[in-house]
């Protein structure tokens, strides 16, 4: 388990102290970071400074966005809430004005801002702050490894994935799954979700659920999960012990903090008619989750990236619900043999499992860590 907190204490003192803020971006990122310094020290950046207006709101809770200019403080704090990809030419950008002042938001800075949000919400419960049951020093080193069985998290992998820069520790209960498998002879791993009880095919649109779908129709480990080529929860052998200690039924990832709620995420990649599609789907399949769907989505808190781990009941009880109500989603937005391949399925995906885990929260033991993007 990693400690956090002095990180965490050095970067708000960084933050309160300084004399000025600016957030730099406009999207679902810089509203998080925007929202965590509001509610934890009360203070309000001076403005939202984005690259281009194009495709930015101009306005967010009252405070303007505006296009990138030379009149930006020297003295301010630019906080750097962009896609990281960004990073490198903001950085730059900032350099030639002379803004030495900055802080740039990946996703580990991301986690160590919203996670002193979401304690001071007291929602969304942190993983780190969940107690370690204390191993007594005679227990030999053989019986704490034996917490790390049963454990079997896929890491979905596609073979047109671009290589990844960096050099990443994958811990050894995470097993990659090439997905799509069954529309190409191309094999970049020993698992493939075309064998079995699978949806292989359907890949194009399901992306990483095809993954899911078959973990939930091959596997029984006491605990079973999703993660991506480049995107994982930052969880170590410590962490599963604890986990299983303490009968976590799920972790995800924090949920993103979205404006003006969640539709201004899921809005962005799922088109009107998906949604009401999704919607109907939902009300004939899953009734009794309906009108709270409806409540759940109108707040700020969405999931992405379709990623947990969970333990085989609920992985399967979430599995259950879940593909039935895709299944008539595809029926709807596909009819009469239409031919769709833009990962709508997936997207629909993200959504469901926000409203599944949110309306669930009271009757799951959840626990949240940070996710770690890998390029």
């Amino acid at each position: 388990m990693m400690n956090y907190t002095g990180e965490r204490d050095t970067v708000w003192r960084q933050i309160e102290k300084a004399e000025r803020l600016i957030i730099y971006g406009a999207q679902v990122v810089a509203y998080g970071v925007y929202v965590a310094i509001k509610e934890v020290i009360g203070r309000m950046p001076e403005a939202f400074v984005v690259s281009s207006i194009d495709n930015n709101p101009l306005i967010i809770d009252g405070i303007l966005v505006i296009e990138f200019n030379e009149n930006i403080s020297s003295s301010s704090l630019v906080i750097v809430a962009t896609p990281e990809i960004y990073h490198e030419d903001i950085k730059n950008k900032l350099e030639q004005l002379g803004i030495g002042k900055s802080l740039y938001v990946d996703t580990h800075m991301e986690y160590l801002i919203m996670s002193e949000y979401f304690r001071k919400k007291g929602r969304f419960t942190l993983l780190e702050d969940i107690p370690t049951l204390k191993y007594n020093e005679s227990i030999q080193l053989s019986e704490r490894d034996k917490d790390l069985s049963g454990v079997n998290m896929h890491m979905a992998k596609f073979h047109r994935d671009p290589i990844l820069i960096g050099d990443y520790h994958i811990p050894s209960w995470i097993q990659p799954i090439q997905v799509g498998a069954a529309l190409t002879d191309n094999r970049i791993s020993g698992l493939q979700d075309n064998t079995g009880d699978n949806i292989s095919y359907k890949n194009p649109n399901y992306s990483e659920l095809t993954a899911m779908y078959w973990v939930w129709k091959n596997r029984s480990d006491e605990y079973m999960g999703i993660c991506h080529y480049r995107r994982m929860l930052v969880l170590d052998n410590n962490d599963i012990s604890k986990i299983k200690q303490n009968h976590i039924n799920v972790v995800l990832p924090l949920p993103f903090v979205c404006y003006p709620d969640t539709s201004g995420q899921y809005g962005r990649y799922i088109s009107i008619e998906d949604q009401q599609k999704m919607f109907l789907a939902l009300k004939e399949v899953s009734p009794e989750y309906y009108e709270l769907a409806k409540q759940i989505l109108k707040e700020s808190y969405l999931y992405n990236y379709n990623m947990f781990l969970a333990d085989c009941q609920t992985y399967n009880d979430f599995c259950n619900w879940l593909f039935p109500i895709l299944k008539r989603a595809e029926e709807l937005c596909e009819p009469d043999g239409e031919v769709r391949k833009d990962r709508y399925i997936g997207y629909l995906g993200e959504v469901l499992t926000t409203i599944y885990f949110i309306c669930n929260r009271n009757n799951l033991k959840i626990a949240h860590v940070e996710k770690k993007w890998m390029v």
